[in-house]
């Protein structure tokens, strides 16, 4: 062990005199501690709410949208083999998807219609992530009423139960006949979506395509197809190969095309949040710094007795480097230690809740990685680094006559 790292040591540890000291030393590591668990668990939170976003979303969605500009696609079957001879496509559901009216009793609201074919869409999208109660069954009953699927947040504010029947109308132009009286149809609640998403519970509903077909007055069309892909890492080069091939007048969407909204608030919000919570470690560098100084005038004399027995000011710079950064290590280890308690707390007590209508799921997800640690560490030791300067500096400058003097 040299003798600088001692000396250090013997600087940071020594209550004798400088008790006073040793405790604003202790807060000073602290702050730093809870400065560097502030911005690993708020990157955490971060991580957690975008991988939970993306996870509901890709339960819900598939990868590859494809649809028709301002019209439904009126040739569903050539344009169905088409799609189907891309390399990478593993999956293809059409869909119908339409705004209408849901009435049960009383109530009654605006909704998305959504009509698939249960059969296609299983290869498609994860329809068990979705459906937590009741079955997926939209076939017609032994009385020709077909079934449907409505969204958990919907059926709970209109206290809608499985076997209730409801009322659909379509609000198209198309639906809406010659006479312009909106088409209406009578289903039976078969089950619940739950997507853990207010944004799809709240708003829709799934009935059989062929039902949509016949509510929208949309034979032989539907509003476009969802495609599932052998890698979701292919979605992007997938999506701009088909635009070439397929042009125009058919488009194609990634999910997060579909979502582009909520990814862009994600993104937008980082960077802020990561500011303010970097001021708390800002707080512990400030705390830091004063620290430092402090032992530097507390230590003048013997700081002064060093230099005079033939102790170099790079000596004496490194000695309160030493000091910063055994106070930046305990500090990070401490904060990352706490962090990954923390997380672990979240994660398994779900501790924190939030509202699933503001911030679209009800529950914070904590998702430390590895890059993290480094990303805030590398932070930390250039901070901790800036703030020895001055006080190992000011150390360095001490006359030894002038030191002794002041004893």
């Amino acid at each position: 062990m040299s003798i600088d790292f001692l000396i250090a040591r013997r600087y940071l540890t020594q209550k004798k005199e400088t008790g006073f000291i040793t405790i604003i030393m202790y807060i000073s590591i602290a702050g730093l501690t809870i400065g560097i668990t502030a911005l690993l668990l708020t990157l955490g939170i971060l991580n957690g709410f975008e991988q939970a976003i993306t996870e509901k979303i890709q339960h819900f969605q598939a990868p590859l949208r494809i649809e028709e500009f301002n019209e439904p696609i009126s040739n569903p079957d050539s344009l169905q083999k088409l799609i189907a001879q891309f390399q990478g496509v593993t999956g293809i559901a059409p869909f119908i998807e339409q705004v209408g009216i849901i009435r049960f009793g009383t109530l009654e609201d605006g909704v998305f219609i959504r009509g698939v074919d249960p059969e296609l869409m299983k290869n498609v999208v994860d329809v068990n992530a979705f459906i937590k109660r009741g079955t997926f069954d939209l076939r017609e009953s032994a009385d020709g009423i077909p079934g449907i699927l409505v969204g958990k947040d919907l059926a709970d504010r209109f206290e809608i139960a499985i076997g209730d029947k409801i009322i659909l109308a379509g609000v198209s132009e198309a639906s809406a006949g010659v006479f312009g009286s909106p088409n209406r149809m009578i289903y039976e609640v078969r089950g619940f979506i739950e997507s853990g998403m207010s944004e799809y519970d709240n708003l829709f509903v799934f009935t059989d395509i062929r039902q949509a077909q016949s509510l929208f007055r949309m034979p032989n069309q539907v509003t476009g197809f969802d495609i599932r892909l052998r890698s979701i890492a292919e979605t992007d080069s997938l999506c701009s190969f088909m635009t070439k091939t397929l042009g125009y007048p058919y488009f194609v969407r990634t999910w997060r095309d579909l979502n582009r909204t909520l990814f862009d608030w994600l993104h937008v919000q980082r960077l802020p949040i990561l500011i303010a919570f970097g001021m708390i470690t800002l707080v512990g560098v400030v705390n830091l710094v004063s620290t430092l100084v402090l032992i530097v005038l507390e230590k003048q004399k013997d700081i002064g007795i060093l230099k005079a027995m033939g102790a170099s000011s790079r000596m004496i710079v490194k000695i309160f480097f030493i000091d910063g950064m055994i106070v930046y290590l305990i500090s990070f280890i401490s904060g990352s230690g706490i962090a990954l308690i923390l997380k672990y707390i979240q994660n398994t007590y779900h501790i924190i809740s939030v509202s699933k209508e503001v911030y679209f799921i009800n529950t914070f997800p904590v998702n430390l990685q590895l890059i993290n640690f480094f990303q805030i560490g590398f932070i930390a030791f250039i901070l901790s680094v800036g703030a020895t300067m001055y006080p190992a500096w000011k150390a360095s400058r001490v006359v030894p006559a002038e030191a002794v003097r002041l004893d």
